[in-house]
């Protein structure tokens, strides 16, 4: 059973653990793995939300950001992350 968001948490102040992600997950990176400081940020927003994960990679582009998709399915492994949160993001 995940945590529930507490009224005063929003997806966006979670999301915000990942920003060491961006360098690996933008779209034109040439980066090969994930930082430790970004498999960090990941796995906090894994045990806040799930669903934050979700909805970051689905506004990314209406943020101006160019995620790509396909690091961001490896980024679980790459991260040594047991349980996928793609199969929950529908996108």
């Amino acid at each position: 059973m995940s945590p529930s968001l507490s009224p005063s948490v929003s997806c966006s102040t979670i999301i915000y653990d990942m920003i060491d992600c961006v360098l690996f997950l933008s779209g034109d990176s040439t980066e090969d793995k994930p930082t430790t400081a970004c498999c960090s940020g990941f796995k906090i927003v894994l045990e806040t939300n799930v669903k934050c994960f979700c909805e970051a990679l689905k506004s990314s582009a209406e943020l101006g950001a160019d995620v790509n998709l396909t690091k961001a399915v490896m980024l679980p492994s790459a991260c040594e992350v047991s349980a996928s949160p793609m199969n929950k993001c529908n996108l």
